[in-house]
């Protein structure tokens, strides 16, 4: 996160603060499930059908930090991680 400008780490806590309690399982649970052949919105269904919650914009947050701090490669065609 120190590697990212101070406005990404401020969108990062907006969408936490959000997300509460489950701000940290939920994005934990997105990297378990890409493959790079999932696109963000299958990693999506599957996060919800573990937790019952639909965390799209988290998910697709936390996925563009990595890409930014160089951590994973996102392939723009449908979104896939």
């Amino acid at each position: 996160m120190r590697r990212l400008p101070q406005e990404e780490r401020d969108r990062w806590w907006r969408l936490q603060k959000r997300y509460k309690d489950k701000a940290y399982i939920l994005p934990l649970l997105g990297l378990f499930w890409a493959d790079g052949r999932r696109s963000l919105a299958e990693i999506a269904e599957l996060v919800e059908l573990e937790t019952g919650e639909r965390a799209l914009d988290l998910l697709r947050g936390y996925f563009e930090l990595l890409a930014k701090a160089g951590l994973v490669e996102l392939r723009t065609q449908t979104t896939r991680c």
